[in-house]
């Protein structure tokens, strides 16, 4: 198809074929190249701004994807010699199409991983023209209440579609959707599920759920277990290798999409441990080098979903992001807002640990203290202090001896603590 250098981004990102002919979208040449299904040798091409996935129609025209590149995303229509034709479908505002699949009776189905999480079905007309049917699945998929719930047709990151000549509806789904150009992620896991499409009837669904990932058992109960993004429930009466439940998926792009676990390296949260802390639940996550240890909560009107709340760096993030990252040493930042969105307000530095390239070692004590152990630096603890008012654990001071208190005679405690987020020593009084 093309031959370019090494880094650069020249996926094929859709096909499409006939009994006789095989259609590819070359993405990165901004074409349509159509080959002899029998000798693989190229018959014709043309012009479509960055193609992606395709699908022939019943009466062997051509529905392609168009924009990947770009972000801005369209379904263009093509007659088989590459011919354009005026009837284009009309996406609802807030798709973002990821996916284009046609059924025996003509019927046009789009995956839609934006907010609804649902996949779009249009009907032709007595002139053939599409128009707006009944989408299939729950509205906002698995992020409908109660969020992160699975269950049948409630969608998440559907990744491809397709439909069977008997008439049953495929949907693959990865948490996130088709990877983006230039991305390293590799998804938030697979589901694969089979649903009869005239009645949305479940006929099977298979799951892969976990990849260079562990699991941390709550400490509340032995039968609810936590991965990086997801939970399951354990029923320990059950055969072997069938115990397990998928019960949740606890990570929200739509809602929190400043999570740190996005904007790290490759993009997943994995190796969690899991504390409760007066009560309350906490998950705390890392990223694949283990230099950043991601903190979030939980609370009852989001569900399933974790919150995120906190993050501890070893050195500042590659890249642009979060704004306000210092350029040297340790950062933390505590969610003080409360809006799940890394904020420069909300970030304090340390530059007198330098920046550690090794690998950290890190772990939560039962009491949310924290406990790094550095390549260079032996091993620190960052003493949990209490809880903010949005819920947040806050605290972890930085320096050795940032705490003092004293009993005054009358019986009032009056602490001080090291806060170098605000250049400051905070003193705080308290009468029992």
């Amino acid at each position: 198809m093309q031959t370019v250098t090494t880094g650069t981004e020249a996926s094929i990102r859709g096909l499409a074929a006939t009994d006789t002919e095989l259609y590819v979208a070359d993405t990165y040449g901004n074409r349509i190249v159509v080959y002899d299904a029998a000798s693989m040798q190229p018959l014709r091409s043309w012009s479509v701004p960055s193609p992606g996935r395709i699908a022939v129609d019943t009466d062997s025209t051509l529905w392609v994807l168009s924009g990947i590149s770009s972000g801005t995303l369209t379904i263009l229509h093509y007659a088989a010699d590459g011919a354009a034709l005026a009837s284009a479908l009309t996406l609802p505002a807030g798709t973002v199409p990821a996916d284009i699949a046609v059924t025996p009776s003509g019927q046009i189905l789009v995956a839609d991983n934006g907010p609804l999480q649902q996949v779009l079905v249009f009907n032709k007309d007595a002139n053939g023209q599409p128009q707006a049917g009944a989408a299939i699945g729950t509205r906002n998929g698995l992020f409908h209440d109660v969020k992160g719930v699975p269950g049948n047709v409630r969608l998440n990151g559907i990744a491809g579609i397709g439909v069977d000549p008997a008439g049953n509806l495929y949907v693959a789904q990865n948490g996130e959707g088709p990877r983006a150009i230039g991305s390293a992620s590799v998804g938030q896991g697979a589901v694969l599920e089979s649903y009869v499409f005239s009645s949305r009837a479940l006929n099977w669904r298979l799951y892969g759920l976990t990849f260079v990932d562990s699991a941390a058992f709550d400490p509340a109960t032995p039968n609810s277990v936590y991965t990086g993004s997801k939970r399951f429930t354990f029923d320990y009466n059950q055969p072997t290798g069938r115990e397990w439940s998928y019960a949740a998926f606890t990570l929200d792009r739509f809602d929190y999409p400043g999570d740190p676990a996005f904007h790290q390296p490759r993009g997943v949260r994995g190796e969690p441990m899991v504390r409760r802390i007066n009560g309350k639940p906490f998950l705390y996550t890392l990223d694949p080098g283990a230099h950043y240890l991601n903190v979030y909560r939980f609370d009852t009107a989001h569900g399933e979903m974790a919150i995120p709340s906190g993050l501890l760096a070893q050195n500042p993030q590659p890249g642009s992001w979060p704004a306000g990252q210092p350029t040297y040493g340790e950062w933390l930042w505590r969610d003080s807002n409360g809006n799940g969105a890394v904020d420069a307000s909300e970030i304090s530095s340390n530059p007198s640990t330098g920046s550690t390239v090794g690998n950290g070692f890190w772990w939560l004590d039962s009491a949310g203290n924290v406990w790094l152990a550095t390549p260079l630096s032996g091993i620190r603890e960052m003493p949990l202090q209490g809880f903010d008012a949005v819920g947040n654990t806050s605290g972890w001071v930085d320096v050795y001896l940032g705490i003092s208190a004293a009993q005054r005679e009358n019986g009032e405690y009056v602490d001080l603590l090291e806060d170098d987020a605000r250049a400051k020593i905070l003193m705080y009084r308290w009468t029992p």
